[in-house]
């Protein structure tokens, strides 16, 4: 390699020792078995999503004319909140 790189010739491609790209793969399919299988055996694949958020979102913050946030609206008087 080394001959063949001084007398001009640049390399396509790095070396690839192949046999730890197939090692690799073998690897990766053997811990991609095992995860499919633990998770057909607990939670199954046909399990549907979870439900969509249902939680409503705070009102956003007030901004001045330069689209600046300029604190909060006022809330609200409520139970919580009113003197006694």
């Amino acid at each position: 390699m080394r001959v063949s790189f001084e007398s001009g010739n640049v390399l396509h491609m790095v070396p690839v020792s192949w046999t730890s790209v197939w090692l690799a793969a073998l690897c990766l399919l053997a811990t991609w078995s095992v995860v499919t299988l633990l998770a057909t055996r607990s939670i199954g694949l046909s399990t549907p999503r979870p439900p969509e958020p249902t939680l409503p979102y705070g009102p956003e913050p007030v901004r001045d004319a330069r689209k600046a946030l300029d604190g909060w609206a006022a809330a609200a008087p409520n139970s919580l909140t009113t003197p006694r």
